[in-house]
């Protein structure tokens, strides 16, 4: 009734593909007469190699050999480190940070099945990330700092709380009612690192949402 277990893993990518923002100059091959001059071009282009190695974590328990009410509950958690490394072809060389991959992430839960319900109590982390250099000029306002040049782009750490709960009335029919967000963290922020600061560049997110019905099965 119980679970420990530890995986390693590799991958090597080849023609690893990143995206490239640039902007369009004036001339004769942007547009018809010109007229995407200033205009920022996206593209994605396959460059270099890159290579992700990774350590996954986990434990799950039942606690059966508790007396009583208790036997009901159980618990888990899971971790997962990433380490990565690109190549990008170009005169740069090599980096360790890939877009859009997360270091550390981490998963833990409580349980509780007995008396026809089935209770969860869960935690998601996930850590700060890489997610891309652009370009930008900053001006002298209250509290940013003055300059023009690249800048590494982060998506801000964050943990969220979820519950999800059933109800088993018979074999046929059942209730559920889950809640996504229980403390309403919306600060699922990007940050832009400039000379050694954050600067905050937007922050979105769907807060605590509900969702309730009944299931059926024949």
């Amino acid at each position: 009734m119980g679970q420990i277990s530890a995986g390693v893993f590799l991958k090597e990518i080849k023609n690893y593909f990143r995206s490239f923002q640039s902007t369009i100059s004036a001339g004769a091959d942007n547009g018809f007469g010109g007229e995407y001059a200033g205009w920022t071009l996206s593209q994605n282009r396959n460059v270099g190699s890159a290579r992700i190695r990774g350590l996954e974590l986990n434990h799950q328990q039942h606690y059966t050999f508790l007396p009583g009410f208790w036997r009901g509950f159980g618990s888990f958690a899971n971790y997962t480190f990433l380490e990565t490394k690109g190549d990008f072809g170009s005169a740069a060389g090599t980096t360790t940070r890939l877009p859009n991959l997360t270091p550390h992430s981490f998963n833990a839960g409580l349980t509780y099945r007995g008396q026809g319900f089935d209770l969860r109590l869960m935690a998601n982390y996930r850590g700060e990330f890489y997610r891309s250099t652009t370009s930008g000029n900053f001006g002298s306002g209250a509290g940013v700092l003055p300059g023009t040049g690249l800048f590494d782009v982060f998506q801000h750490a964050r943990t969220l709380y979820d519950f999800k709960a059933q109800y088993t009335i018979n074999r046929a029919y059942s209730l559920f009612f889950d809640v996504y967000n229980l403390t309403n963290d919306w600060t699922n922020n990007d940050y832009l690192h400039a000379f050694g600061r954050e600067i905050p560049s937007y922050a979105a997110g769907a807060g605590t949402s509900f969702k309730a019905g009944i299931t059926a099965r024949f």
